[in-house]
Parts: structure tokens; C-alpha cells; sequence
């Protein structure tokens, strides 16, 4: 099976007010804020990008900030955990860093030999640490409040909650080319054949478990990485083949779209690291520094920006 997937390109996750949301990824996690623009479909409500310096596929999160959002519950049919890569000893420091940021209830445990911590962001959603070594070109964010040599080095996984495991397998395997790599009790690392961090997805698998109802915290969906359009278009047709319903391509300016649902209801995104975050004219130095509108909402500039919330972000450039 030719495969064309290269890991995990974002994870998209719904939150509450903006700015607490701005200062847990920049100020706590240490993570640049990359990319300030909107849901395209629903140009009143941010949509906010957080990565490394660069904003190096596989390793933006994003967030969709719905203030009046409801709380999740966890449940089959959902990622339930974003993780990210920190480098190999470096634990401690994150431990004490977290502390002294009154993140509360962080736990520590270990996963297939790697220690990790794990805590809930500031609207509720996992979030896991996990030692190991990043596979692709790290680029700190030299203006970060963590030193270079701490930083997150863009995502080492996620989990999903499924009551069976069944046709997700199907998915991952016999159609992603995504192969089982490790197993523990019920939960199933599903990855790459090479095992890199940010190519994997584990299954826990647990039937009784009840329906996720997503809501603020909720994972809305998972973007694997392809290189390009002609790859986006190969696997389209290989997922349409197996008899799971996708969209067309959707321009996200940043990058090609397609979306899907597997037979748990996990929402999956196919998306191109091409065009990248500097198609709207932003230099990697000025990333993040300006609300960004897509063509179709510029003419309505003045009318968004007084929509929307007012938003605190670091504005100085970056010399990455």
C-alpha cells in the first residue's frame, strides 16, 4: 500500500474564553501564537494557532473559543488526549514549571517505557507531556517563556475513547496503512511502521464507556499530514473505496481539507502542508502578530474585528 501519510498535521480543539486560552498555550506551554484569524464558517469567532517558531506541520494545535460552550464529557467517539514530544529529560523541569503555574492536578505516569505528566488546559481539555525525541526539525520560539532546550517538539500522539475498537482498526490499518505498534491492557498504539513521535494514534478501547458529548475541552478533529495535493488525492479515493463518506477538497488557506468520520464518530481531517502559514503574506518573523481574514471575509474587516472579543497577544517579532 503506497502510503502517503506522514503523521499528525494539527488537532483542532473547541475552548472557552480566548484570552486564558492565549496565555496557557503561550505564557504555560510555551507554544508561539502562530496564526490569529476565524472560523471560516462562522467568521464571529476566532480561530487561534498555536506551534514552534515556524509553525511546522505537526506541531499547531488550534482552537475554535466558543465563551458560552458548555463542559464535555468524555466518552466513546472522541480524542480524548492531545500529547505532546518534550525532550528526553526534561520532566522535572516541566513538573516544576507547571507547579509554579498553578496547573492544577498533574499526574505523572509512564506509557510503553516513556514518562509523562498529564493536566487539563484551562477549559478542560488532556493535554499529556511525554519524554522522548522529535523525528522532525525542531524550531524554537526564541521569544518563549520556556528556554529552547525545554520546549515542546511538536505532538507525540493522541488518544481516542472508542466502546469497539473494530472499525477504527479497519480504518487505520486497511485504509490509512497504519500498522499496531504496542499494546497495554486495552489500549493499542496504532502508527507509522518507522514509530516516530507525531505518527501515532492509541486506541483504549472500553465498552462501557458512554457517548461523548462534545462541548468546551471536546477534541472537534484530528488532521493527519500529506505532503501535497496529488497524495491528498490518492488517499481520498482509497477512503471513498472503503465506503467512508469524505468531502470534497476545501481551501483553508493554510492548507487543503478533506474531512471524515470513522465508524465511532471520530471526525478525521486529511490536510497539506502546503501552502503553509505565510500564504496570507506573514514572514515567519511577524507570524501571529495581526488578525488574518481569508479573502472572502476581508471585505467585512471592520465589522468582524468589532465582533469579535478583544485579544491580548504578543505583537513583537520573532527572530526565529
Amino acid at each position: 500500500m503506497n502510503n502517503y501519510l506522514q503523521g499528525i498535521h494539527h488537532v483542532t480543539t473547541m475552548t472557552g474564553p480566548p484570552q486564558p486560552n492565549v496565555d496557557f498555550y503561550t505564557q504555560v506551554l510555551g507554544l508561539r501564537l502562530i496564526k490569529v484569524t476565524v472560523n471560516f464558517d462562522d467568521p464571529t469567532t476566532y480561530h487561534l494557532y498555536y506551534g514552534d517558531g515556524r509553525g511546522t506541520p505537526g506541531s499547531a494545535i488550534t482552537f475554535f473559543p466558543w465563551p458560552h460552550l458548555p463542559p464535555r464529557r468524555p466518552g466513546s467517539g472522541e480524542i480524548e488526549v492531545t500529547a505532546y514530544t518534550i525532550p528526553s529529560g526534561s520532566l522535572n523541569w516541566w513538573r516544576g514549571h507547571l507547579q509554579a503555574a498553578h496547573v492544577p492536578q498533574v499526574t505523572e505516569f509512564s506509557r510503553f517505557g516513556a514518562p509523562g505528566l498529564g493536566f487539563q488546559d484551562t477549559s478542560g481539555s488532556s493535554i499529556e507531556l511525554i519524554e522522548g525525541e522529535s523525528n522532525q526539525t525542531h524550531f524554537p520560539w526564541h521569544t518563549s517563556p520556556v528556554s529552547a532546550d525545554h520546549q515542546i517538539r511538536g505532538f507525540h500522539g493522541a488518544t481516542a475513547w472508542v466502546r469497539d475498537a473494530a472499525p477504527t482498526v479497519r480504518l487505520l490499518t486497511e485504509v490509512l496503512g497504519l500498522e499496531p505498534l504496542q499494546q497495554d491492557a486495552n489500549r493499542t498504539r496504532y502508527g507509522l511502521p518507522d514509530q516516530r513521535n507525531g505518527t501515532h494514534l492509541d486506541l483504549v478501547e472500553d465498552p462501557s464507556l458512554p457517548t461523548a458529548q462534545p462541548g468546551r475541552g471536546s477534541v472537534h478533529h484530528l488532521a493527519w499530514r500529506v505532503p501535497d495535493d496529488a497524495a491528498q488525492v490518492a488517499i481520498r479515493e482509497r477512503i471513498l473505496q472503503a465506503g467512508f463518506p469524505i468531502t470534497p477538497v476545501i481551501d483553508r488557506h493554510y492548507f487543503h481539507s478533506l474531512y471524515f468520520r470513522d465508524g465511532n464518530g471520530l471526525l478525521f481531517e486529511i490536510a497539506t502542508d502546503l501552502p503553509g502559514f505565510t500564504a496570507d503574506g506573514e514572514t515567519l518573523e511577524t507570524l501571529g502578530t495581526r488578525l488574518q481574514l481569508p479573502p472572502q471575509h476581508e471585505p467585512r474587516r471592520r465589522q468582524i474585528e468589532a465582533t469579535l472579543p478583544s485579544l491580548r497577544y504578543t505583537a513583537a517579532p520573532d527572530k526565529s
